[in-house]
């Protein structure tokens, strides 16, 4: 029976999984089983992989937190842009022919 369940390609031979220690604290596990060649036994090795998980967790969140920031400079830059073109009509009120206003803000809202 067992032979038949290692033997099968189907049947997975890798498993991740999370258990609570008896302190109560969470652990993220990766279990390998295969069988030894021309024996009946089967080899079996149990991985803590919690540190992995939480790091990659945090790679992910410190990913998210860069795209914010990304989108943020784009909104503020784009921003500046048009509060230059604004900034440009103020002055144009001011002196005579500092800018063109129509070409400014066409450029700004780009």
């Amino acid at each position: 029976m067992i032979i038949t369940l290692f033997t099968n390609p189907e049947v997975p031979r890798e498993y991740e999984s999370r258990f609570v220690d008896r302190q109560g604290l969470p652990h993220d596990i990766f279990l390998w089983i295969d069988m030894v060649p021309g024996a009946r036994r089967s080899v079996a090795s149990l991985t803590d992989v919690s540190e992995r998980k939480r790091l990659e967790r945090e790679l992910r969140q410190v990913q998210k937190m860069e795209a914010m920031g990304t989108l943020a400079g784009g909104i503020a830059h784009d921003f500046n842009n048009i509060l230059s073109a604004i900034r440009c009509a103020k002055n144009r009120e001011w002196s005579s022919n500092r800018c063109n206003i129509s070409e400014t803000l066409i450029i700004a809202l780009h």
